[in-house]
């Protein structure tokens, strides 16, 4: 037991774009004496990656020039996030670029990019899984598939977890009004802040790296299309979640409204 918590104690993790999965994170980490830095770009970001229990990093990961040296780390999880709309290229695609150059000389135990369900462009409700081949359809869903592509063709030990949409405190989930019978319907696929963070750590301790991981509930919810909805183009599927369970991994929130 005590050998456990030595080798508990010994781990390390940089939380690249330190946000709201990545605060969570940071929590669940901590309490289990794991060393955490979290990076945000913005200084007032600093106190709250504080009190979630990691030492802040304040920098852009794409000016490697200004956030270098960073910390020797046993695991490495990217959760950027885009300032605008139109930030995508630069956030996920320039981020992944910074990221395989900054840690191809690091002896990194494993890297998990954290990517979007909504590569699969699939909008005729059926199932799909990693083996699915994704379909984008739309320009930022294109440039977080060619951003999973730079970090899955690096020599990094690295693997990519696509997430639903994420809901908890503050992103409180809205049930969904039942269709009628025989009324279309889109699917929602989602997935708990807290199981989103967990999932994280799965995945840097039991995770292939080279392989791709749905992050879903395995539940989705049917709801009515709006009535703006182009049913040509949105994204319309049921994501499963088989292969993280395979892996061992067990849903703290499955499926489950708040």
């Amino acid at each position: 037991m005590m050998a456990e918590q030595r080798m508990m104690e010994e781990h390390s993790a940089l939380i690249v774009g330190c946000g709201y999965v990545g605060l969570e994170l940071t929590r669940q980490l901590a309490a289990d004496q794991w060393r955490v830095w979290g990076m945000r770009r913005s200084p007032d970001a600093a106190e709250a990656i504080r009190q979630a229990g990691a030492e802040p990093i304040i920098g852009d990961i794409r000016s490697a020039d200004k956030v270098l040296p960073l910390p020797p780390v046993d695991f490495a999880a990217s959760l950027l996030a885009p300032g605008h709309a139109d930030d995508y290229q630069d956030t996920y695609v320039q981020g992944a670029e910074a990221l395989v150059r900054l840690f191809k000389e690091k002896k990194l135990k494993r890297l998990v990019w954290v990517s979007s369900t909504s590569v699969y462009g699939r909008n005729d409700g059926g199932w799909v899984d990693e083996e699915t081949p994704p379909e984008p359809a739309t320009d930022r869903a294109w440039l977080l598939l060619k951003a999973e592509e730079i970090i899955l063709r690096s020599r990094l030990p690295a693997l990519v977890l696509r997430l639903g949409g994420i809901y908890g405190p503050g992103r409180m989930r809205k049930p969904a009004d039942p269709p009628a019978q025989n009324e279309a319907v889109v699917y929602m696929n989602s997935v708990h802040v807290v199981d989103a963070a967990a999932m994280i750590r799965h995945l840097f301790q039991h995770g292939q790296p080279g392989e791709i991981y749905l992050g879903v509930d395995g539940r989705p919810l049917a709801r009515r299309p709006d009535a703006q909805t182009d049913r040509r183009t949105v994204s319309n599927k049921r994501c499963s979640n088989a292969k993280i369970t395979a892996l061992g991994y067990r849903f703290q929130f499955p499926a489950r409204l708040p």
